[in-house]
């Protein structure tokens, strides 16, 4: 079984790099803010050392005139816990931060007016009234799920509303969208 942390208990917010190692009699712990310094062994922030194989609960101790790291939750006596056999290769471990978040993938979040037309969306449905419109006209190619589109109508001033649904329909010809659109009105209160 190679070289594994399966948790890790270290109080400063940010990124560690780990690096085990077989050490001939256990496991050594060697911790690193960049994974350069980790790589060449530069920069020691802190390490322990193991006095056998399997897992262990592991204390770091700083280098001589340093202050060893803390532990993020107290109440656990440890830093790490580490397991690994002997003979395992070498391998340096990136300790992420607690508040890390995975990256958004979904492209509705990631252009500028999408996340505002979603923002304003979510934040209408508790706070303002919604009125669905259903139109019917030609085939937009450009059109997607949460754009938000001009209404123009003879009987009614311009008026924005954002697309929740579509759908094309008709024959070769003759091809018609039909969009459902919402619009949403301030509630008042008197």
């Amino acid at each position: 079984m190679p070289f594994s942390i399966s948790s890790w208990n270290v109080g400063e917010n940010q990124d560690w790099f780990a690096r085990v190692e077989d050490a001939g009699t256990g496991i050594s712990i060697k911790v690193y803010e960049s994974l350069i310094d980790a790589q060449n062994e530069e920069n020691l922030v802190a390490y322990a050392l193991t006095s056998g194989f399997g897992s262990a609960s592991v204390v770091l101790s700083a280098p001589i005139g340093q202050q060893t790291l803390s532990r993020f939750q107290t109440t656990y006596s440890w830093h790490l816990v580490v397991s690994g056999s002997s003979g395992d290769p070498l391998v340096i471990f990136k300790i992420s931060k607690f508040v890390e978040l995975s990256p958004i993938s979904d492209a509705i979040y990631k252009n500028e007016d999408l996340i505002v037309a979603r923002g304003t969306q979510e934040i209408r449905k508790r706070t303002n009234a919604s009125y669905v419109n259903r139109l019917v006209s030609p085939v937009w190619k450009d059109i997607e799920i949460g754009n938000v589109i001009s209404i123009d109508s003879p009987r009614i001033s311009t008026k924005l509303a954002q697309v929740d649904q579509f759908k094309i329909s008709g024959n070769a010809v003759s091809l018609v969208m039909e969009i459902q659109a919402i619009e949403y009105m301030e509630m008042n209160r008197s």
